[in-house]
């Protein structure tokens, strides 16, 4: 329950900045999902370390949080591709 709000945050974050670099870049590039996964990773802990007052925590989730990162980068684009690609 405690990492509860820290959660909604990072996941709120990450709709706004995918929504806004999609809307501002209008491509599917790995560089563009990488700006979305760094942006609400850095804004996320800075808002996390506001919260529990404890900077090592903050940046815990940035080193451990590595292989997810990797996967929403990579797994994420060639989906969003697939999703471009597909025809009704």
């Amino acid at each position: 329950m405690t990492v509860l709000p820290v959660i909604l945050i990072k996941s709120c974050l990450l709709a706004a900045a995918a929504a806004a670099i999609a809307d501002y870049s209008k491509k599917i590039t790995i560089f563009h999902i990488v700006l979305v996964v760094l942006c609400y990773q850095l804004i996320g802990s800075a808002i996390e370390w506001i919260i529990t007052q404890h900077l090592a925590s903050a940046l815990t989730d940035l080193s451990t949080g590595i292989p997810g990162m990797l996967i929403q980068v990579f797994l994420g684009w060639y989906l969003l591709k697939k999703l471009a690609d597909y025809e009704c």
